[in-house]
This record gives structure tokens, C-alpha cells and sequence, in this order.
């Protein structure tokens, strides 16, 4: 703006400023007419705003009306020439022109800037920026996680930061998430610069799936794997905690490259394995769940996090090569305890040692029976054999051979296969009575028979063929059957 130096009948110079076109200028409304408005800018000349540059679409404050008297910021069009020639002015494009200078400015410098929400539109929010209006996408106008309505924002101040500004199409594009991702880093870096492992935090469930629990710390979220939600096996996260719940958990592990945190809900519980020897007693009977079923054997919980194993060979007293056959998962037994470390967190147990084996014995062997056993111990009055598992008889050393038998061990080694003779059975005492003696004896008695049949018959033949030679029913003697066979030979 240049100054002029006037006399106008005065002894002392008047300096008057002169404006330039592309100044802005304050003025006061003279004159409302209609097509133009009227206003005085301190100069010689007065200035004229044609009604097409009193407002534009893109202009906050565009339906406001001209008065008479109202202070008003303008832009210079045009100086006119002449001593009466007018000074064409606009009001629109000098709150454009400065809105522009401090938005090129802030996001050029990417300066956070404070706007005010105007009306909700299609896909977003029109907004206040220095005067002209400016648009905040609705993707931009939250986290991604937590969407909010463009209603809420209506006449309130909002922090943005300027994504697009094209001075020629008039166009403002502005973020609210900008400004909130580089708040929430911050509260990252803080939050991580400040964490430690073995810490305790707070946080409030976010999610549940079925490998573990979200839980939202504020900046960050961190896991509660499975396995680190209680100390028992398969738990159902959803019967530990709920959606929304507050709970406290333990930082076991953190990554802030990757914003990872590790936590545990159950180290934070006592270890059950510290009072397990209070609780179970060797040889005692108590009823568990079923976990898992391997190749060499069962899991079964006795309660959460305490867990023993049943092996194959403890399961049943017969053999067992799938235990899937035996038990299933989920399955509420009753079992033994067999072995207990408590240091090794180690439990066995037994399943077979409350089954007797003794059940139905009588339906397998029966007194007279002939059987095959294996023999399993050797002791000085006799030999043990196996009947089934679990069930074992007794033969006697005085019916191990048809003679005297000074030892055992004469007779027969542990693992032979023998046939015996079952002499007695008696479940009620758990007691079978077995015999090679006795099955000696018997095959002697029917060799006797056999041989006694067999000299029969040859009597009756020789009986047969005398009668044919001499006519009628000889006497015959042993002798006789004797002195003619002889006589058949020696024909």
C-alpha cells in the first residue's frame, strides 16, 4: 500500500494510504445498495464491493447480509483512475486470501490446526477452516477401530491436520485421524519406554477367541494366549472372563517394534503343584477328567493344572494297545494314585488297580478244564501261572511231574507255555488250583483204556476167524491170541 502526501488546504502535509491492487484492507460499510456495497478504506476514494463478491459457496459466513455501519475486511480488485474513479473491492476473497495464507502455512509446516464442525454431509463432515470451508472424510474422522457419528462433532472445536490444499479449486482436505494416530504413537512410545516384564497392568477385555484374550491397555492391546489363562487344560476362555470385564493381568513378554505384549492371567494364581502334596496321598482313590489320550498312555486332571498319567500298562489287566478303546476324552474316571513328585509336578496313576480281575472268572475256567497257562513265578512249593491278567493259579510242586520233585525249577521255567488241569476254583478266596500231575495221569488212564479197547477188539476178530476154520465158537485164552498171531506170522 503506498502513502500519499496531501496538502488539501492545510499547513501541514495528510498522509492517506493508498491500496494496491491485491491488498486487504478494513473498511466500513457507507452504503448498501442493490447491486453493490459501498466502503469507506480510509482513502480518497471510496470502494465498491459488486454483490458477486460479497459472498461465495465455500465461504463460512456466506449468507450474512451487509449493514450500514459493520467493519468488514476486503480485498483489492482494482485501483480505479481518475480522481473520482471507484475502488472495486470483495469481501469473499479476502477471507479467502487469509484463511489460505495460514493453511499453505500448516501444512507446509504439517501444523496441528483447531476447526469447528459445521454440518454433517454425504461421506463426511463440512468443517470451519479460518473462515472457508474445509471437509473431513468420514474414513478421516476417527481411529479405524472406534468409528464415531459426524452429528457429535456439529459446533465443537476439532484438532485436525490438512491432507489436500488446492488454492485454484478451492478444495480442503483435513484429518482428525492424523492428529489421533500420532496421539496414540506417542502414548505407545511412552507406554512401552515405561513397561517392564513381570510388571502387573490393568486393562479391559476386548476380544475373545479361541486361541486367547484380547485385552485393551489404553494404547496398545496385549494377548492371553490360551495356555496362560488358568492352569488347567482346554479351558473355555469365555467361562474365565467376559467381554468388557476389567481385570489385571502379568506382563510376561513385550515386542514395541512389533507392539506385541504377552500377558498371563494364571501366574498370577498360586501354582497348584505347591499344595499337591497336601491334597492327594499315595494309594489313594480320587475322580479326574480325562485330557488326553496318547500312544503310551492317559492324561487325566485331577483338578486345574494338576495332571497324572495313567500308563497303558496301568489302564487295564488286559493288554492295551489302543487306549482310545478303553477311555475317551472328557471322560470322568476314577483313579489310583500310584507315584507322586511334586518337585517334577510328576503324578502316576492307575486305573487297572481298582478293576478286579477276579469278575467273571468262573465263566472262564471251570473245575476239570483242561488249559494252556504261562508260568510267571517260581517259588519253593510251586509254580505261579497266568490265567488272564490279574489272575494267576497255583500249581503245587507235588503236581508238577507224576513223581517226587525235590524243586520247581526241575520242571518248569518262568515263561514256559504248560498245559494243566484246573483241580479248583475259588473266586471268593481268589484261589485256582491247577495240575500237570493230574493231566499226566489222565493221559495215562486213557492210553490204558484205549489199549484195553483196542485188545478187545483183537479177541473178538480171533474169535471170528476160529470159528470160520473150525466150525463152531471156540474157548480162547490170552494164550491162544498169543500162539496165533505166532502162527499168522510165520504163514
Amino acid at each position: 500500500m503506498n502513502v500519499v502526501q496531501i496538502n488539501e488546504g492545510t499547513p501541514y502535509p495528510i498522509e492517506i494510504r493508498q491500496p494496491q491492487k491485491g491488498d486487504i484492507v478494513e473498511g466500513r460499510i457507507v452504503q448498501v445498495k442493490p447491486e453493490e456495497i459501498i466502503v469507506d478504506i480510509g482513502t480518497k476514494t471510496e470502494g465498491v464491493i459488486p454483490q458477486r463478491e460479497w459472498s461465495a459457496p465455500f465461504i463460512v459466513e456466506k449468507d450474512k447480509e451487509p449493514a450500514g455501519g459493520d467493519k468488514v475486511k476486503v480485498y483489492v480488485l482494482d485501483i480505479g483512475k481518475g480522481e473520482d474513479g471507484l475502488i472495486r473491492l470483495s469481501r469473499w476473497r479476502a477471507i479467502f486470501e487469509e484463511a489460505w495464507n495460514f493453511i499453505r502455512d500448516a501444512k507446509n509446516e504439517e501444523k496441528i490446526i483447531t476447526v469447528k464442525g459445521l454440518r454433517k454431509v454425504k461421506g463426511g463432515l463440512m468443517v470451519d477452516v479460518f473462515g472457508v470451508e474445509g471437509f473431513i472424510p468420514l474414513s478421516h474422522l476417527s481411529l479405524p477401530d472406534k468409528p464415531v457419528s459426524p452429528w457429535k462433532f456439529k459446533d465443537k472445536d476439532i484438532q485436525v491436520k490438512i491432507v489436500e490444499a488446492d488454492k485454484r479449486r478451492r478444495r480442503i482436505i483435513l484429518s482428525r485421524r492424523a492428529v489421533l494416530e500420532e496421539e496414540v504413537q506417542k502414548e505407545k512410545e511412552r507406554f512401552f519406554s515405561e513397561l517392564q516384564e513381570g510388571a502387573i497392568v490393568e486393562g479391559k477385555v476386548s476380544g475373545i477367541t479361541k486361541f486367547g484374550v484380547f485385552v485393551d491397555l489404553g494404547p496398545v492391546e496385549g494377548l492371553i494366549h490360551l495356555s496362560e489363562l488358568s492352569w488347567g487344560r482346554d479351558v473355555n476362555p469365555r467361562d474365565v472372563v467376559r467381554k468388557g470385564q476389567k481385570i489385571k493381568a502379568k506382563v510376561i513378554e513385550f515386542n514395541p517394534e512389533q507392539e506385541r505384549i504377552s500377558l498371563s492371567l494364571r501366574q498370577l494364581q498360586p501354582d497348584p503343584w505347591s499344595t499337591v502334596e497336601e491334597k492327594y496321598r499315595l494309594g489313594e482313590v480320587y475322580e479326574g477328567r480325562v485330557t488326553r489320550i496318547t500312544n503310551f498312555g492317559v492324561f487325566v486332571e485331577l483338578e486345574p493344572g494338576v495332571e497324572g498319567v495313567i500308563f497303558l500298562r496301568d489302564l487295564d489287566w488286559d493288554r492295551v494297545d489302543n487306549p482310545r478303546k478303553v477311555l475317551r476324552e472328557n471322560q470322568r474316571i476314577k483313579v489310583k494314585v500310584l507315584s507322586l513328585d511334586a518337585s517334577q509336578k510328576r503324578m502316576r496313576l492307575g486305573r487297572k488297580q481298582l478293576l478286579d480281575p477276579w469278575d467273571g472268572v468262573t465263566e472262564l475256567v471251570r473245575e476239570g478244564d483242561i488249559i494252556k497257562v504261562k508260568v510267571t513265578k517260581i517259588a519253593d512249593f510251586g509254580a505261579f501261572a497266568e490265567i488272564k491278567p490279574g489272575v494267576e493259579g497255583l500249581i503245587h510242586v507235588s503236581h508238577l511231574a507224576k513223581g517226587r520233585v525235590k524243586h520247581p525249577s526241575e520242571c518248569v521255567r518262568e515263561g514256559d507255555e504248560v498245559e494243566v488241569k484246573v483241580l479248583e476254583v475259588r473266586p471268593e478266596s481268589k484261589r485256582i488250583r491247577l495240575s500237570i500231575r493230574e493231566l499226566i495221569l489222565e493221559k495215562e488212564r486213557e492210553e490204558k483204556r484205549r489199549k484195553e479197547e483196542e485188545r478187545k477188539e483183537q479177541e473178538e476178530k480171533l474169535k471170528e476167524d476160529m470159528k470160520e476154520i473150525i466150525g463152531e465158537e471156540p474157548t480162547i485164552t490170552m494164550g491162544d491170541i498169543m500162539n496165533w498171531k505166532k502162527l499168522l506170522k510165520s504163514k
